[in-house]
């Protein structure tokens, strides 16, 4: 009756993960050797605590019904004895990275762009979407509008549930309006530091994300970009020169850390509205990076702005926007344009305005309806004045343009009602051919333009 000892199977070898395609749908198989005289295998997936047992010739599991999302996760096999001469065997633990992938995007080559732009086609969207850097031999540059995203329908729009995680393409340079729009449950992204442009809505509406961080290579963000995107806590901008448009990062919520470069080419209006970081600060003037965002609460009556800091060189778009008490403001030297538009618009109480030597543009919008501006001075450097800057300025009386001016708005001085004389200092001919084509209704009974070779009358 004496039971003979038992030996100790040995350990499955060269146990791998791999991902196919069956159906156009992603496989996650669980590869390994068989191991001599063992019944069979126990498969134990560490996270959720359940086993799984296999026939003794099986060489292979399909886990595609046992992990119920994609992500990383922990497996143990070890190889069943049969209880007469053998005993089960040690385990082997692997760690796997669940990842959906699918051969069934769609691709179309822009030789624009020199490389492929990738959207949805038929594929599975579920937990992990991994996209490839690569397709036919050349990269996967770009993800094209609305790829990924939610779709509209009769009621609005229907969100893109499915998507967890996404992995970018390393080579990625644009990712297109609304690609991303929607994807209710996308937790994490990490862009690649190749990446070029984020476009309009690219990730709106998406709620899970929590942190971002935009690398050097982004040149510019895309109006609500971010924006809804209400559990965001931190956004980190590492880009110089970097184009930052409207509504950008507003959230309704949670986004308290935000960061950018040394230096904002351009800040679009109410980038951060609604968000901790505008509630957390204190009245007063607002700084972001070196740019001058605005003024938060009562401005005090008859404020003149004299001096700027000095790492201060541009406003965002409608930085003081109706901001009646406002008297006066100075820009530092060094600044060549005042930054967005409509910056000063219906500043009612704005008189006087001193832009440096140096100074090349102001914007659309600028001065509209600013009443009480009566004159500002205008720098020889200025070549461009955009559209309605200086619309409705009812008390605006004159002007002077140097000859460096190479543009006029539409409608720069529409509603001027008092303005009866422009000086420009360049010929007749260069101001024809400056005023051509723009659109001028000055609401008086003549308007005349000295020029140096005598005056043009409007």
């Amino acid at each position: 009756n004496r039971t003979p000892d038992l030996s100790t199977l040995s350990v499955p070898e060269n146990v791998k993960f791999s991902i196919e395609y069956e159906n156009n749908q992603t496989k996650w198989l669980l590869h390994w050797e068989t191991v001599e005289n063992a019944k069979g295998y126990e498969i134990t997936v560490v996270e959720t605590e359940k086993s799984y047992f296999v026939e003794e010739q099986a060489s292979v599991y399909d886990l595609t019904s046992v992990l119920d999302k994609a992500g990383n996760y922990n497996l143990s096999i070890q190889a069943i004895g049969n209880g007469r001469n053998t005993e089960d065997s040690e385990k082997v633990t692997i760690e796997i990275n669940a990842e959906s992938v699918t051969e069934s995007l769609e691709y179309t080559y822009d030789s624009k762009i020199d490389g492929y732009e990738i959207s949805k086609g038929t594929a599975d969207l579920k937990g992990r979407l991994v996209l490839p850097d690569s397709y036919d031999g050349e990269k996967v540059v770009s993800i094209g509008e609305g790829a990924f995203g939610g779709v509209s329908s009769l009621n609005g729009f229907v969100p893109q549930a499915k998507t967890t995680e996404v992995r970018l393409p390393n080579g990625l340079k644009e990712i297109k309006e609304k690609a991303f729009f929607y994807c209710e449950n996308l937790q994490a992204i990490e862009l690649p530091n190749a990446l070029e442009t984020i476009d309009e809505s690219a990730f709106q509406y998406c709620f899970k994300i929590e942190n971002v961080v935009i690398p050097s290579s982004v040149n510019k963000i895309g109006s609500r970009a971010f924006s809804k995107a209400t559990e965001l806590k931190s956004v980190s901008v590492l880009s110089d020169g970097i184009i930052i448009d409207d509504y950008a990062f507003s959230s309704w919520g949670n986004l308290e850390n935000f960061t950018v470069g040394r230096s904002v080419k351009y800040m679009g209006e109410s980038v951060l509205k609604e968000t901790k970081w505008y509630e957390n600060q204190p009245n007063g003037f607002l700084y972001c990076g070196n740019v001058l965002y605005g003024y938060k609460g009562e401005m005090p009556v008859g404020t003149e702005i004299s001096e700027l800091p000095s790492y201060i060189t541009t406003m965002a778009k409608k930085a003081f926007y109706s901001c009646k008490n406002l008297k006066s403001i100075q820009i530092p030297s060094g600044w060549t344009s005042l930054g967005g538009e409509m910056i000063f618009s219906f500043c009612q109480g704005l008189e006087e305005v001193i832009l440096p030597d140096g100074m090349m543009e102001i914007p659309s919008d600028t001065f509209m309806g600013c009443s009480a501006l009566k004159r500002l001075n205008e720098p020889n450097s200025l070549k461009k004045i955009g559209d309605r800057a200086f619309s409705y300025c009812i008390n605006l009386e004159a002007f002077a343009f140097s000859g460096e001016l190479e543009e006029i708005g539409d409608g720069a001085f529409d509603g001027c009602e008092t303005l009866k004389e422009i000086t420009f200092n360049g010929t007749k001919a260069q101001w024809n051919a400056i005023a051509k084509g723009y659109n001028w209704t000055l609401n008086t009974l003549a308007t005349v333009v000295h020029c140096t070779d005598g005056d043009v009358e409007i």
